[in-house]
C-alpha cells in the first residue's frame, strides 16, 4: 500500500478553520460574554429590588414607631402639665411615706 498523498491532521484542519473564521469566533465570544453580563445584571437588579423593598418596610416600621413615640410623648406632657397645675394652683403635693395609710378590705 502506497500512500501518495498525506492526509492533513485533524488539529491542522481545526487551526486552519479557526484562522479562517476569526471574525465569526470573535462574535461568538462577544455574544457569550454579553449573555453572561445580562444574567449578572439581572440578578443584581433583583437583589437590589428585594433590598429596596426591605428598606421600605423598615422605613414604614420606623415611621410607625416614631408616631407612637410622639403620641406617648404628648400624653406624658399632658400628665406633667396637669401635675404642675395641681402643684401651682391647688398647692397639691405628693404625700410622704409617713402620711400614707394602707386600707385593706
Amino acid at each position: 500500500m502506497n500512500i501518495a498523498t498525506a492526509q492533513p491532521s485533524l488539529l491542522g484542519i481545526i487551526l486552519h478553520d479557526l484562522k479562517r473564521f476569526k471574525l465569526m469566533w470573535g462574535l461568538v465570544v462577544v455574544a457569550l460574554v454579553s449573555a453572561l453580563a445580562i444574567v449578572v445584571v439581572t440578578q443584581n437588579t433583583r437583589l437590589l429590588i428585594t433590598q429596596r423593598a426591605q428598606l421600605s418596610d423598615q422605613r414604614d416600621q420606623l415611621n410607625n414607631d416614631w408616631r407612637h413615640l410622639l403620641i406617648e410623648d404628648n400624653a406624658l406632657d399632658d400628665h406633667n402639665r396637669i401635675e404642675q397645675l395641681a402643684q401651682s394652683k391647688l398647692q397639691m403635693v405628693h404625700p410622704q411615706t409617713k402620711d400614707e395609710i394602707l386600707v385593706t378590705p
